[in-house]
């Protein structure tokens, strides 16, 4: 059961490793907005 739990964890922590590097804040509204830039996700660790 704990190795199975220590499977998912590495493959979650894999997949968003780089997630942080596809969000782009977008400041032209009066409060900052942040979007999801769809591409460089797809191209991190593939």
């Amino acid at each position: 059961d704990k190795e199975l739990r220590a499977v998912f964890l590495r493959l979650f922590a894999q997949l968003l490793q780089g997630y942080r590097w596809c969000l782009h804040v977008v400041r032209i509204h009066p409060e900052p907005v942040i979007r999801f830039h769809k591409p460089s996700w797809a191209s991190v660790g593939w």
